[in-house]
């Protein structure tokens, strides 16, 4: 909130973790202090830690209120607490589609939208829908048990969004079948803090992370070729090789062969690069 010298901001939502960590991964805030907490500790970077206090299940927390019957929320923690049905500690709703969903608006009213979804460890899936004067607007993402995340997201008409994808670069990101930034109707626009970022217009789109595997560098490999990238028929050739040897090696577990041509393949990589011929990204 800008009451913080800046080059104090890390330390004191460090100091904050550390003791959220202290109290067995319990909130010790009142109706001001949680509506800002899950949020604050997400923007920092403590996504795993906001999900521990908001999956909690003893005292304090929202799950120590359902396993003892409750089925609305409470004016406070206490199960004597006076009011029953009461919204004040609801907050952690706009946290729900805000961060986890990742749904935000990217200007007043929704005229353009920022879809930037925190995606917890312990969390494999989550779903979000948002009602805006333009349209639905909805955020799906999922974290497969291969490594790869998907995220699909649905924007309304005559509205355009700003999509962040988490990769360390862009070639990691496909939409379509194809890498993201030649897919129609999605523009990339950098990377930043662990993601690639994209503009997207109206209409639906499932963006793609692989994690490193034969079958994902042979799309990449075959995007290559078919776009002219390489210096020449050679180097796709060896490439070739040495994805061929990776899958065979994978699927016998024989590791440290598999080691050996990703190491190869980097090298190749790496000389088509200094060459100018791909680019770093």
């Amino acid at each position: 909130f800008g009451l913080a010298p800046k080059d104090r901001e890390e330390a004191i939502i460090a100091r904050l973790a550390e003791d959220v960590v202290e109290r067995g991964n319990h909130l010790n805030t009142g109706i001001v202090g949680t509506k800002v907490l899950l949020p604050m500790l997400t923007a920092y970077g403590y996504e795993d830690l906001a999900y521990a206090i908001a999956a909690q299940r003893t005292y304090p927390s929202w799950g120590y209120w359902i396993d003892n019957g409750a089925t609305a929320l409470y004016e406070s923690w206490e199960l004597s607490s006076r009011s029953r049905n009461h919204h004040m500690f609801g907050s952690i709703g706009e946290w729900f589609y805000a961060d986890l969903a990742g749904i935000q608006p990217g200007s007043p009213g929704y005229g353009t939208v920022l879809i930037k979804p925190a995606m917890p460890e312990d969390l494999k899936q989550a779903t979000g829908r948002v009602e805006t004067v333009k349209g639905d607007v909805a955020s799906s993402w999922e974290q497969h048990s291969d490594g790869t995340i998907t995220l699909d997201v649905e924007i309304p008409a005559n509205t355009t969004a700003t999509v962040y994808v988490p990769a360390d670069r862009k070639w990691g990101v496909m939409e379509g079948g194809q890498p993201a930034h030649t897919a129609e109707g999605v523009s990339f626009l950098k990377m930043e803090d662990g993601y690639a970022v994209f503009e997207v217009g109206s209409g639906n789109y499932q963006f793609t992370v692989h994690p490193v595997s034969a079958a994902y560098m042979n799309t990449l490999v075959e995007f290559f070729k078919e776009a002219g990238e390489f210096a020449n028929d050679g180097a796709a050739r060896a490439l070739d090789v040495h994805l061929v040897a990776v899958n065979r090696f994978e699927e016998k577990g024989e590791a440290e062969k598999v080691v050996k041509h990703l190491k190869g393949l980097q090298q190749l990589l790496n000389n088509q690069r200094e060459n100018n011929l791909i680019s770093e990204e």
